[in-house]
């Protein structure tokens, strides 16, 4: 059956607009705004009884480890999301996994940095540290150097998406 290019375009776009890939990107909003809104408040384990001013800045090293493991479990459910639906949905799944690495690859990568800079961060009077003050944890290597890590990451993924894209570009004529 030959279609013509209005029935081809009618059929290219029902197919993205499928329900279920609407429902599963629904889903994904909000595991990542539950992850990174609320899930830190939640994080009670993490003690922050110290004051911004303090050196070492435990403040800030512990607010953002509780958001790096918040992270962590959000990239986690938005790859059981992806894991689940993978057969069910029809749809460009490098999408989810790009959304996912840009929500959450900068997140889990200062969570990264702060157990290598740390030692023993979840008992508050054993907890040693690298960074002396806020000007050291915020000059750390993570938030300088491996963040163009983060910045490639994001780039190679984002080819593989423009090359997705270009494979399955319909010819219309």
């Amino acid at each position: 059956m030959i279609l013509n290019s209005e029935e081809q375009l009618k059929s290219i776009t029902m197919k993205r607009l499928n329900p279920k890939m609407l429902f599963v990107m629904a889903v994904w909003i909000i595991v990542y705004w539950i992850c990174l809104s609320y899930l830190p408040k939640f994080m009670t384990f993490i003690e922050i009884d110290h004051k911004p001013i303090a050196s070492p800045p435990w403040y800030f090293i512990l607010s953002d480890l509780r958001q790096s493991i918040a992270a962590f479990i959000g990239f986690i459910l938005s790859m059981a999301l992806l894991i689940f639906y993978y057969r069910k949905v029809d749809f460009n799944y490098i999408f989810l996994l790009f959304f996912s690495l840009i929500g959450y690859g900068n997140d889990i990568g200062n969570g990264i940095s702060i157990f290598i800079n740390t030692t023993n961060v979840f008992n508050s009077e054993l907890a040693t540290t690298n960074w002396e003050n806020l000007i050291d944890y915020l000059d750390s290597s993570w938030k300088s150097n491996l963040f163009y890590i983060y910045i490639v990451l994001i780039s190679i993924s984002y080819l593989f998406i423009l090359i997705k894209i270009k494979k399955n570009k319909p010819n219309i004529a």
